[in-house]
């Protein structure tokens, strides 16, 4: 098997031509559509193939998160591919390569490419769709922004707060790269044929407060006849609609209790209206909330802080941890009143498709974002044909 580059143009050995033409038809269905004209092929070649050292395998991304420009490097196949296998309980017959063709797996076999093209299709995202959380929620919207990508369907883009290599830029507009570290606190996509992807970061702790009781005042107090989202990019408000979306979480970090007791007064103001049968909301968008992720490093429960169990690589995560308390809270504080976005899968048996190496509370990408991306296109079909 001959060698690829390293990512940083040094190739040893080129491909053979008839490899590389298998390799274009394996992938070419999620290859983004004016391929020929920008380059992208090129600079797959460079960043998506991915060898398995010790098992001397090579596998290609079904999708090109590497130049996705939205994805986070610490996440993706070829990132890991690089890191190499380590020592652990959990991985000393699985690498980190193999681990993330594992989490390709699981999302084509979810069929999350194609659920989100079947929305695009059937035109459910000509509407704008916020997404308000912490890193997790960036994951869904990385997920989301990047199977749109792979379908040819992001027109333009803008992230704010980009970490460049340790540096920063306020904003960068339009520009492919790769980076050892990327980071975005606000995102705006707009997707070809209509529609808007917006990402905003929780808020710093001084601001939750404030941000939390104008919420509950729009929705308990004032009745507001419109609905406008926080949203500090550009504007400090953002104007939603009724067929608009708003994805709401409250993280896994030590603020996330302010958060949801302010959703779960937000929330349940706005059932009490629609259960009196009055048209204070009739104008307001529809509201999601997306289930928290689990932690599962070696910890009696899995999540960081907790007693280490002693003995095991923490290093790696485990494999299933005995339960998802997060997400427990969320249901007993928020069943009934919202619709839950990922909630049905069972994150408690995915812990080898966290990233690992230290982290495990992220996910590999492609990999378990991809089935809340693809769930929350089929609820945003399921509203498009009721508001028809």
């Amino acid at each position: 098997m001959r060698r690829l580059s390293d990512g940083t143009g040094n190739w040893t050995v080129c491909l053979s031509f008839a490899f590389t033409a298998i390799s274009f038809l394996t992938i070419g269905r999620y290859l983004p559509v004016d391929i020929t004209s920008d380059g992208f092929a090129v600079r797959r070649s460079k960043y998506e193939n991915v060898v398995n050292k010790k098992h001397d395998h090579m596998m290609l991304s079904s999708y090109t998160y590497s130049n996705c420009p939205f994805t986070m490097a610490k996440f993706s196949q070829y990132q890991l591919a690089k890191e190499g296998p380590f020592t652990s309980e959990t991985d000393k017959m699985i690498n980190s390569a193999m681990r993330a063709e594992m989490a390709l797996d699981l999302s084509n076999n979810a069929k999350a490419y194609e659920r989100v093209t079947n929305a695009l299709q059937n035109h459910a995202f000509n509407r704008t769709i916020l997404l308000d959380g912490d890193s997790l929620t960036r994951q869904l919207f990385i997920s989301l922004g990047c199977l749109l990508w792979s379908a040819g369907y992001v027109e333009d883009y803008v992230l704010h707060h980009f970490v460049y290599n340790g540096g920063t830029i306020s904003i960068l507009k339009n520009a492919n790269y790769t980076a050892s570290s990327k980071n975005f606190g606000a995102a705006h996509v707009k997707v070809k044929g209509g529609g808007e992807i917006y990402y905003i970061s929780n808020p710093s702790k001084e601001k939750i407060d404030g941000l939390s009781k104008r919420m509950v005042h729009d929705a308990c107090d004032a009745k507001k006849e419109h609905y406008e989202a926080r949203y500090s990019f550009g504007q400090d408000l953002l104007p939603m609609k009724k067929k608009d979306v708003v994805v709401l979480a409250a993280g896994h970090h030590k603020d996330r209790s302010s958060y949801i007791s302010a959703y779960k007064h937000f929330f349940q103001c706005i059932n009490d209206e629609k259960s009196n049968g009055t048209k204070a909301f009739a104008k307001w968008p529809h509201f999601f909330y997306q289930s928290s992720s689990v932690a599962s490093f070696w910890t009696e429960d899995g999540r960081y802080g907790s007693p280490w169990i002693l003995g095991k690589d923490m290093m790696s995560c485990q494999p299933t941890v005995p339960s998802a308390v997060h997400r427990q809270k969320e249901r007993e504080e928020f069943g009934g009143l919202v619709p839950f976005i990922g909630d049905d899968v069972d994150v408690k048996k995915l812990g080898e498709y966290h990233v690992e190496h230290g982290d495990c509370l992220h996910w590999i990408q492609p990999g378990v974002p991809d089935l809340y991306a693809a769930q929350l296109s089929d609820f945003l079909i399921t509203i498009t044909e009721r508001t028809l």
